[in-house]
């Protein structure tokens, strides 16, 4: 029998096994399919509902910033004065903003000041118990932060619950250490519950904790959060609604609440009324499939050769080594063709990992010094275009070949890795680039950046370099830092004079005293950041 005939007669047949198969199985497995579609619909409006409930905690912690980094108080805290605490620290302070109390506690842990405001139609929260040393909820909030860093979460003050955020105090400038801690609070109640809802469309209630799942609960993925911990949903199912309940916890981990939600089966209800529908209209899909298979089938597998060649003649001329013939067929020609897909495959790989060696610097896996060029000349012509600003920050180890003469050549090493880090981790948006220039000679090309982002960048990588105190007693400052000359883009001109511009910034910084910051504007660099001097732009 010919190829083509047995062809026809296998796939009619496994099409209408398959068929019969598929009419069977949709009616046994609709239902278990539904109840995972909307069990999982469940989890992911649960997921939503945390994170409508943390938009409020990150709210709370933008408000907390400014408190945080308060010149005035981070003085307060050294020197506590009643002129500050009568003009500053009163509960008519904190009504505007929505907060219940705030909280100043000092380095070694005591409160020193507490503040609490009332609500309408209700009294000031009672501040009393948070003055002994002993009370756990102190502990908690009074516990070691790391520099700009903040935490929130739910702290139980009595029978309330308020969404609370700490951070260490600094000053303005963040030149000096953290000086103690603040703390603000809101209050976690009907009010706040109503705005989430009027927000996010999720309409819940926060209800005391149920305790463990019972028998015909089903549980969820788990969702990490953290401002209200990590917990599991619990699912509930009635022939028209599942009841979800969430276990919220405060910042001692305790469950202080569940989240509920009552969603109506409307996906297992749509499921039943339109299978039979489906089902008649799978059988006359199947029915059309036959016909037309039969029909083409018989040039079917020239035109597969063909197009196979044809793909991969034009992937050959491109040298597009990304492109893939599209035959998936399970039999010789699609075999043929994954093989020939994977081969591709290889031969991508190499060619990137080629492109990857010619434009990336093996000791720090940054950008070297062609992959820069070419970077800066695509970023001026999009700037051009777009005339968005264009930021340039030179680096330059202090004093490094001594470091590389004492230490020697793996500390070096070692510490270029380092700076390479500190660089990444500082300019993190997909269009920054940080490349090496060659020995301790670095830089980062900042695009879509004005004067305060370049800044930033800057000061973050030469603060985190001094911050690491890597031992260098061949310099002044005793410790292996680094000099930064910054430069942004004037308009009409070329790379060269961008570049020049942005190094001769760095060479001012190095012959001012090293371990400084350097903006070179209009031709003429202006010191902007030194230890122990801050000059504003």
């Amino acid at each position: 029998m010919p190829l083509i005939a047995r062809l026809i007669l296998g796939v009619v047949g496994v099409l209408a096994i398959a068929v019969l198969l598929a009419a069977g199985l949709l009616a046994s497995g609709i239902g278990a399919s539904f109840v995972q579609i909307e069990r999982e619909a469940a989890e992911h409006e649960t997921e939503r509902l945390v994170n409508a409930l943390e938009i409020e905690a990150r709210s709370l912690g933008q408000l907390l910033l400014g408190w945080a980094h308060w010149s005035e108080l981070y003085a307060y805290v050294a020197a506590p004065g009643a002129a500050f605490r009568t003009e500053n620290l009163q509960p008519s302070v904190l009504v505007p903003s929505d907060l219940a109390w705030v909280l100043v506690i000092a380095p070694d842990g005591h409160l020193l000041d507490a503040i609490a405001a009332p609500a309408k139609g209700d009294a000031a929260p009672d501040l009393s118990p948070l003055k002994s040393p002993d009370n756990p909820l102190l502990r908690t909030l009074s516990s070691p932060i790391a520099a700009d860093a903040s935490q929130c979460g739910v702290a139980r003050l009595g029978v309330a619950n308020y969404l609370t955020c700490r951070m260490a105090i600094r000053d303005t400038a963040v030149s000096q250490p953290p000086r103690g801690i603040v703390v603000i609070a809101r209050r976690f109640d009907a009010t706040l519950v109503r705005r989430v809802k009027a927000e996010s469309h999720i309409d819940f209630t926060l209800a005391p904790p149920s305790g463990p799942a019972a028998s015909p609960d089903i549980a969820g993925a788990p969702i990490t959060s953290q401002v209200f911990g990590r917990a599991a949903p619990v699912i509930r199912s009635t022939p028209d609604t599942l009841e979800v309940r969430h276990a919220v916890a405060d910042l001692g981990g305790n469950v202080f609440g569940d989240l509920v939600m009552s969603l109506p089966r409307e996906i297992s209800a749509l499921g039943r009324s339109s299978l039979w529908r489906v089902s008649l209209k799978l059988l006359a899909v199947a029915l059309l499939f036959a016909v037309a298979l039969i029909f083409v089938l018989d040039r079917a597998l020239v035109f597969r050769v063909r197009k196979l060649s044809a793909e991969i003649d034009r992937i050959w001329q491109q040298k597009d080594w990304t492109l893939r013939v599209t035959e998936s067929r399970r039999d010789e020609i699609g075999h043929l063709a994954a093989h020939t897909n994977a081969l591709l495959a290889v031969i991508g790989e190499q060619v990137r990992d080629l492109e990857l060696r010619a434009t990336t610097d093996a000791l720090t896996g940054l950008a070297n010094r062609r992959a820069f060029d070419e970077r800066l000349a695509l970023a001026l012509r999009r700037q051009q275009r777009s005339g968005a600003g264009l930021g340039l920050v030179m680096l330059d180890l202090d004093n490094f070949k001594s470091f590389n003469d004492r230490y020697g050549h793996a500390a070096g090493d070692h510490a270029l890795q380092k700076v390479g880090e500190v660089m990444r981790a500082a300019a993190a948006r997909a269009t920054d680039l940080c490349a090496r220039l060659g020995g301790e000679e670095f830089a980062i090309l900042l695009e879509d950046a004005d004067i305060a982002v370049v800044m930033n960048v800057a000061k973050h990588v030469r603060f985190t370099i001094e911050s690491m105190n890597i031992p260098h007693k061949n310099s002044q400052h005793g410790r292996l830092t680094i000099s930064i000359g910054v430069a942004l883009h004037e308009y009409g001109e070329d790379g060269e004079s961008f570049y020049m511009r942005a190094d001769a910034a760095l060479y001012r910084a190095k012959e001012g005293g090293r371990n400084r910051i350097e903006l070179a504007r209009e031709g003429l660099p202006v010191v902007i950041e030194a230890p122990g001097n801050t000059s504003r732009i």
